[in-house]
């Protein structure tokens, strides 16, 4: 019996392709005779990402996200505390700060309104004003036009105590002031609430 290999029977035999290769200075296209280039390995575990530019987008986003998250839970837990108030004021212009007050959590939700925009490079912020000694604790740098850009809240405040008496509003130059520079455009007194002496 004879045995076959590699081949049914009656078949052809196989044919091994000759090897091509490609002719120095001749056709066969762009980069013919060309050693091919190895893509860039990429450490296990990481995404290959098309550049740095999307890496840092998203990381920024993500970091955003988070903060937003983190800001839009701090802002529910003084609104639903359950000794939270509101408390506001305002003057004929129709300027003036709302607040959402927790006096067991020290803590509160401040929004301003109203605040025409303003000229130039200058820009609001917000306060909160202790006496005992009398002292200015920056709350926020708002923008030169709150209402437009975003900047008129919520913002989170802690730390209150039996000394917080205002918060309040200046005008500052660019960037904002370690101390206000300017008499107040608005002022929320804490009084109502039992917190300011």
């Amino acid at each position: 019996m004879r045995r076959t290999t590699g081949t049914a029977r009656g078949s052809p035999p196989a044919r091994t392709l000759p090897t091509i290769r490609p002719r120095a200075g001749g056709g066969g296209g762009p980069g013919a005779g060309q050693p091919r280039r190895a893509w860039p390995r990429r450490a296990p575990g990481r995404p290959c990402l098309p550049g740095a530019v999307p890496g840092a987008l998203l990381l920024r986003t993500t970091a955003q996200l988070d903060r937003e998250r983190g800001d839009a839970r701090a802002v529910n837990e003084v609104l639903t505390a359950a000794d939270a108030r509101p408390v506001f004021s305002s003057d004929d212009h129709g300027r003036g700060v709302t607040a959402v007050v927790s006096r067991r959590m020290r803590r509160a939700v401040v929004t301003v309104h109203g605040l025409p925009p303003l000229e130039g490079r200058d820009v609001y912020q917000l306060w909160l004003v202790s006496e005992r000694p009398t002292s200015f604790r920056s709350l926020k740098v708002l923008g030169p036009d709150p209402a437009a850009d975003g900047t008129s809240g919520p913002v989170v405040t802690g730390g209150l105590d039996e000394w917080s008496y205002a918060f309040t509003v200046t005008v500052e130059p660019t960037g904002g002031s370690p101390v206000p520079s300017s008499d107040a455009v608005v002022q929320l007194p804490l009084l109502a609430l039992g917190i300011g002496s």
